[in-house]
């Protein structure tokens, strides 16, 4: 079969994540902890962190500055505070410095509105535990024997 790029259209969706997802702060917060669990190495696009909304003044003829809206510092600064953002940076920093990400990750089966996602190595372990239909979720963790919880408070 010839997967030449002449032959088949790109398929791209236009727009932030967080505008995709309606500006709900909970989506957004779950869609997150999704990618940061999901196997490989997660890549948020720096306005994917500041949840930025649609560029609405962006310009026709690059359909991608739709989601490059230009912040001066202060914007920044203040996009930075949001609790959406804290707990992106949070979850960030949990897979980058947590030891149960070196090892396995597992999806249990679970009913299809659910979805269980546990990562081990040695004692250590990070839990995804999900509702995809309310957008709930709880991230358990252990950190020297201790049982910890990540939480998203909007």
């Amino acid at each position: 079969m010839d997967m030449s790029r002449a032959k088949y259209k790109s398929c791209q969706l236009y727009g932030t994540c967080y505008s995709i997802l309606e500006a709900d702060d909970r989506a957004c917060a779950l869609a997150r902890a999704i990618q940061v669990f999901a196997p490989g190495i997660p890549q948020v696009y720096c306005n994917g962190l500041l949840c930025a909304p649609n560029d609405l003044y962006f310009d026709p003829a690059d359909p991608h500055s739709i989601n490059r809206p230009n912040y001066t510092a202060e914007e920044t600064e203040a996009r930075i505070r949001r609790p959406i953002v804290r707990f992106i940076l949070e979850l960030l920093r949990l897979r980058n410095t947590h030891p149960a990400f070196d090892g396995e990750p597992f999806i249990s089966d679970t009913p299809e509105n659910r979805l269980l996602m546990t990562w081990t190595h040695g004692e250590e372990s990070a839990v995804l535990d999900a509702d995809l239909r309310t957008h709930g979720f709880d991230i358990r963790y252990t950190e020297n024997g201790q049982n910890r919880n990540l939480t998203f408070t909007p």
